[in-house]
C-alpha cells in the first residue's frame, strides 16, 4: 500500500484529517461518534477469524452493545479514532484507548487487511498525540504472543514489559510522548528490571510480592534509541524506586549501572550475580527488591 499525505486545513491535533493516496484514494481520519456503532460493527464483522482473534483473543465477536460502548467512549474520557474510505463511506481501521485507574490508557487497534503496512504505525502515532494532549502518559496493551505486527509496533515505540500470568499474551506499556514509559503512582514500590531476556515469569513473581514492576528488554527492535545510550535521563528509570540489573555480568552491565547512577541519582541500582544463559529467578528479584525495601523504609 502506498503512503499517504495529509491535505486540507487540519484542526487541533490534525483532525479530522484527509489523506490522499498516490493511487487517488482518499481516507478520512476522525474521532468516533455515537452514530458510528453500526458502522463499527460492520467493520469488525468483515474481519477474518485471525484478525478477530488478534483483537478479541477469540474468533467470536463481542455482543452488539460492545459497539455502542465503543462509539460512546468519549463520554468516559477515552478516545476512538476511525479511518474512513471516503469513496465507500466504510471504516477501514479503528484505534482506541480506555482510561485505566492508574491514569494510563488501555490501547487496542484493528486495521483491515488491504490497508495493513503503513496504516497501523500512522494511526498509533495519531492516537498517541491525542492521548498526550489529554494528559495520558502511557498506553498499556495486552497482545497475543503470536501477534507479530502489533508486537513490532509497540517495540518500535520503546515498550516496557508488564507482568502477566500466562504465556499466551504479552502485556506492554509505552509512552505517548517520550522514548520510554514512566511509572505512575500506585502506592507500591516501583521496580524496573533490566534484562535482555523477557523474564515474564520472574517479573510476574516480583509483582505478586507487592511491587509495581516494569521490565526493559533492550532496544534492538525499537525505532527510538535507549536514552542512556544518548546520555539522557530515562523516564522509566527516573520514576522507579529501584533498578535491578538482571543481565549477565560483564562490561555492558557495568556501563549501564554507571549510566543509571550518573543520570538517575535518586534511584537505587542493584545488580544480580548472573552468567549468560542462566534464567532469571523470580526469587532472586524478590530478594533484591525486599533488601532495598528494608534499607529505604516506608515509601
Amino acid at each position: 500500500m502506498e503512503r499517504a499525505r495529509a491535505t486540507g486545513q487540519p484542526s487541533v491535533l490534525g483532525m479530522p484529517r484527509t489523506l490522499e493516496l498516490p493511487s487517488g484514494e482518499r481516507l478520512l481520519v476522525r474521532h468516533v461518534r455515537p452514530a458510528d456503532a453500526d458502522a463499527l460493527r460492520n467493520f469488525y464483522e468483515e474481519l477474518d477469524d485471525d484478525a478477530t482473534t488478534r483483537r478479541f483473543f477469540t474468533p467470536v465477536l463481542p455482543p452488539p452493545d460492545f459497539f455502542d460502548h465503543l462509539a460512546s467512549i468519549a463520554d468516559r474520557d477515552g478516545c476512538s479514532l476511525v479511518v474512513v474510505d471516503v469513496a465507500s463511506h466504510t471504516i477501514v481501521a479503528e484505534a482506541d484507548y480506555e482510561l485505566l485507574q492508574n491514569g494510563n490508557g488501555e490501547m487496542a487497534m484493528t486495521v483491515s487487511q488491504p490497508w495493513r503496512g503503513w496504516m497501523g504505525p500512522f494511526l498509533l502515532a495519531v492516537l498517541c498525540q491525542v492521548a498526550d494532549a489529554n494528559g495520558v502518559p502511557n498506553f498499556e496493551a495486552e497482545i497475543l504472543s503470536t501477534n507479530r505486527p502489533m508486537r513490532a509496533m509497540t517495540q518500535a515505540r520503546g515498550e516496557a514489559l508488564l507482568p502477566v500470568s500466562n504465556w499466551q499474551t504479552v502485556r506492554v506499556a509505552f509512552s505517548t510522548h517520550d522514548a520510554a514509559p514512566r511509572f505512575t503512582e500506585s502506592g507500591r514500590p516501583k521496580v524496573l528490571v533490566e534484562s535482555r531476556s523477557s523474564a515474564f515469569r520472574a517479573i510476574h513473581e516480583l509483582s505478586l510480592g507487592g511491587y509495581d514492576v516494569m521490565a526493559c528488554h533492550g532496544r534492538a527492535n525499537s525505532a527510538l534509541p535507549c536514552p542512556l545510550d544518548c546520555g539522557q535521563v530515562c523516564p522509566l528509570a527516573a520514576s522507579a524506586d529501584l533498578v535491578i540489573l538482571a543481565g549477565p555480568d560483564g562490561p555492558d552491565r557495568d556501563r549501564v549501572a554507571h549510566a543509571h547512577r550518573r543520570l538517575h541519582p535518586t534511584t537505587m541500582v542493584s545488580a544480580l550475580p548472573r552468567v549468560a544463559g542462566q534464567p532469571i529467578d523470580g526469587r532472586d528479584l524478590l530478594d533484591a527488591a525486599d533488601q532495598h525495601d528494608e534499607q529505604s523504609g516506608p515509601t
